[in-house]
């Protein structure tokens, strides 16, 4: 007899496959194994670059977050960016963000983020929805303990931020989240 979970997870990636297949056209591929979101938002845009008055320099923030593999985690993690993806849009500071997406991998979910001030970011942090976030996945353990969190000052020049740059700050001075 099958086990449940195994097939529930196949069917899961399986719809994951059609739901990325459908999305490659809109969004970029930056390895084999990851999609990303473009860099936008009410201070950025693709076509007008920054779009904000603040001057800069910017606060650029990036997370890698490695969920524990249960479908707890999984769940957990949708339900929370469903209202989190819809919440940082009208987050007051925010310069622009982007997602990427694992495939088939465990290289875990990223984000970019970069706001006009530190205190922005923060607020972000501390919000409402953030803390039910993170609060949820440290209680439940859904966290991996490489999960890890980075931030740096960017010039209005240097905008925007990149993955790699993303990256190489996470290596350099990443701080574990769990």
């Amino acid at each position: 007899m099958p086990n449940t979970i195994s097939t529930l997870r196949t069917h899961r990636n399986l719809r994951s496959l059609l739901a990325i297949t459908t999305l490659v056209a809109a969004v970029g591929v930056t390895s084999a194994c990851e999609l990303d979101s473009p860099f936008e938002g009410p201070g950025f845009s693709l076509s007008d670059g920054l779009t904000t008055d603040a001057d800069g320099p910017f606060v650029a923030a990036t997370t890698q977050l490695i969920l524990t593999d249960t479908d707890g985690a999984q769940q957990s993690f949708d339900d929370h960016m469903a209202v989190l993806n819809e919440a940082i849009q009208n987050q007051p500071g925010l310069v622009g963000v982007a997602f990427g997406l694992p495939i088939f991998t465990d290289t875990g979910y990223r984000t970019l983020t970069v706001w006009e001030t530190e205190e922005d970011m923060i607020n972000w942090v501390i919000s409402d929805a953030h803390l039910a976030a993170m609060e949820d996945f440290a209680q439940n353990d859904y966290g991996d303990s490489d999960s890890a969190v980075a931030t740096w000052s960017i010039a209005a020049e240097e905008m925007p931020p990149t993955w790699d740059d993303a990256r190489a700050h996470l290596e350099k001075d990443g701080r574990k989240v769990y």
